[in-house]
């Protein structure tokens, strides 16, 4: 699977799979915003691309604002890969955890953040037309910390 950032010449195949995975998808110019973002970090997934991912750092929290897989290519680990793609990148930068908002009829989404250690710490209802929305953290150990000496 090749994965990489995406740039503004991926923009149509970001549009696609935005449309083809969301009720509301984003705008031309939301997902151009997110690209020209010096604090967002955007991925696409696949040659052409199958998937893509979309998270916003603010100030030490990274926030997971999109992750999104074509219908025809789910099941393949693309999710994630995109998902431990942006998590090793928030580590990378010092965040000290990924916060994201998921529906909480999503049963697959749900799957693939409690796979990968994030813990529901609210909710939202009827955030979305007819779901609650979930919000899930995921706390990094972050070069700031420093561990607490080891007893004898």
């Amino acid at each position: 699977m090749i994965l990489r950032r995406a740039s503004s010449q991926d923009l149509p195949e970001l549009l696609a799979i935005d449309s083809a995975c969301f009720d509301r998808p984003w705008t031309e110019a939301g997902w151009r915003a997110e690209l020209e973002s010096s604090s967002s970090l955007v991925l696409r997934a696949g040659q052409p691309a199958v998937g893509l991912a979309c998270a916003t750092v603010i100030v030490d929290a990274c926030e997971l604002r999109r992750i999104a897989v074509l219908p025809s290519a789910r099941g393949r680990g693309v999710g994630r890969d995109l998902l431990v793609a942006v998590i090793a990148h928030a580590r990378a930068i010092g965040c000290d955890r990924v916060e994201l908002e998921v529906a909480d009829d999503n049963l697959a989404a749900l799957h693939l953040y409690r796979a990968a250690g994030f813990a529901e710490v609210g909710r939202r209802a009827r955030y979305y037309r007819d779901a609650d929305a979930l919000s899930m953290t995921l706390p990094l150990l972050s070069k700031r910390r420093i561990n607490p000496p080891k007893r004898a």
